[in-house]
């Protein structure tokens, strides 16, 4: 047996999958297991290219296509499905960050066994890109400190806490404040000395709908009442969700991206929660 597999949720994104596909084609180690599960309706003879079929039908590819209620949905069927000790969810669009991202994963998973190994990212917005490297996990209460893509997770926590359905974008963040209440383990890798390990598509999912992820933050601090870790900082990062949201629809542009970080650093800087 493999230790991990790579899961990948699509739905009506050609060209994302095949990004993803050539990625993982492209790695130095191989045969390492792939699901995919596929939303989309058309059938998939008709909607991929020969090169993207043909690696549905390598034995270690486990291709699946049906509806689901959701990415979190499908990013559960794909768990159920897993027989590998870890999981990492490489949806379509993401990319591992070089050609040999994968082999080098694979020698840290022969050294460490927490429950959850998070790595650096590259974050890919509209062409320009910037490097990440994850926070403590100790802030999880008050944000999401990493990239999803660049974590490993082993599929028993995976198993026992399902992502919940109800979000559409945070599905993520609860899942990992519900892993720290928990007990499970966190070990977070810094750029440098470590690379980062994935290239994150900031524009295929809903990076930027503050809105959304405003409500779905009350929703969850109200779930897990999770004023009770962060109050300070989980209140200024609700704050700059509300204060952004009127602008979400102009941040797609780099450069404007660009002065949206600019703001909130700001923000950060002379915020009074910032000393507390």
């Amino acid at each position: 047996m493999n230790n991990i597999a790579i899961l990948t949720v699509t739905k009506d994104d050609l060209a994302g999958l095949c990004r993803t596909v050539h990625s993982i084609k492209s790695q130095t180690a191989s045969n390492i297991p792939h699901y995919i599960q596929d939303g989309t309706f058309q059938i998939a003879s008709s909607f991929y290219p020969d090169s993207v079929l043909d690696y549905f039908s390598l034995p270690n590819v486990f291709y699946a296509q049906g509806a689901d209620d959701g990415i979190y949905d499908a990013m559960n069927k794909l768990v159920l499905r897993n027989q590998e000790e870890y999981s990492l969810f490489l949806n379509s669009g993401d990319c591992f960050y070089q050609y040999n991202s994968l082999s080098e994963l694979l020698a840290y998973l022969r050294l460490f066994s927490e429950d959850h190994l998070v790595f650096p990212w590259i974050y890919d917005h509209c062409g320009a890109q910037y490097l990440r490297n994850p926070h403590s996990s100790y802030l999880l209460f008050s944000q999401m400190t990493f990239c999803h893509q660049a974590c490993i997770t082993r599929t028993s926590c995976l198993s026992a806490r399902p992502f919940d359905t109800r979000f559409d974008i945070l599905g993520d963040w609860h899942f990992f404040c519900r892993e720290k209440m928990s007990g499970s383990t966190f070990r977070r890798f810094i750029s440098p000395p470590t690379k980062p390990l994935v290239l994150f598509d900031s524009n295929g999912i809903s990076s930027i709908r503050y809105s959304k992820m405003f409500r779905e933050s009350l929703l969850i601090v109200s779930d897990l009442n999770l004023f009770r870790f962060q109050p300070f900082r989980l209140s200024r990062n609700l704050i700059k969700l509300l204060l952004l949201a009127p602008f979400s629809r102009f941040f797609r542009r780099p450069c404007l991206y660009k002065l949206k970080r600019l703001v909130m650093q700001l923000f950060d800087r002379f915020s009074f929660c910032n000393h507390l």
